[in-house]
């Protein structure tokens, strides 16, 4: 939903602050977060989620989220705002994202009923000691696990796939995530310093590189960036 401009200059104001969008309403400050819905109450005072809703329906109030806000107070296109967003450049957001799509991820559920084992498919490896349950229900495929929480708590987790995770699902999710640390790593450092998204100087050649500036695997890649190397 679009911001009523005219109202917003009206209630609030708003200024950057380290990076981030910082508003103001009657003095009080607040710091819109990510991912999360942010209703722009105006002259109104809502108690609650449903009262707040009933308000947006009769156009007093306005729903909106981070990534609007951004676009429209601050005038950043898609690009800069993924950026800010994930603290990665769009280049290896793009890539990351293709290949965790790529898996087949719809959901998870936590602590839900554990799957009938008459949909049992088979174990799946998770890492050099455990391994997970996978089954098929209709046209889902899930992966089941339990683990063990101090001191004698059990949590169930199930995900959910659009299609069979080949053996090595759990090591490329490892992968995603140590490629991603880095990456916010890199991407913080050049901000300081102000060089360009995530790139680095190869420590064997001493080049200015990015880490998808070659043509291995994506295993190597990651195994390069760690090593903050673009040449073997």
């Amino acid at each position: 939903m679009s911001i009523n401009r005219e109202k917003f200059d009206k209630f609030y104001e708003f200024e950057m602050m380290h990076g981030q969008l910082r508003l103001f309403k009657n003095g009080k400050k607040s710091y819109p977060n990510w991912g999360k819905k942010i209703y722009l109450t105006y002259d109104k005072m809502p108690s609650n989620i449903e009262e707040a809703e009933e308000l947006v329906k009769a156009g007093l109030v306005d729903k909106t989220t981070l990534e609007e806000m951004y676009k429209e107070l601050i005038v950043m296109s898609d690009t800069e705002i993924i950026e800010k967003r994930e603290q990665i450049d769009i280049r290896s957001y793009n890539y990351l994202q293709a290949i965790y799509n790529n898996l087949g991820f719809l959901y998870i559920d936590i602590d839900k009923k554990e799957i009938d084992k008459k949909y049992f498919i088979k174990k799946i490896k998770m890492d050099m000691f455990d391994n997970a349950d996978l089954f098929k229900v209709d046209d889902k495929y899930i992966i089941e696990f339990g683990s063990f929480c101090p001191p004698d708590d059990y949590s169930l987790t199930q995900i959910y796939l659009s299609k069979e995770p080949r053996d090595n699902y759990f090591s490329t999710i490892d992968k995603i995530d140590k490629a991603t640390d880095i990456l916010k790593q890199l991407y913080s450092y050049n901000k300081d310093k102000n060089i360009e998204g995530t790139l680095f100087n190869c420590r064997t050649c001493n080049k200015p590189t990015h880490w998808l500036n070659n043509e291995y695997n994506f295993a190597i890649k990651v195994d390069m960036l760690s090593n903050l190397e673009c040449c073997m």
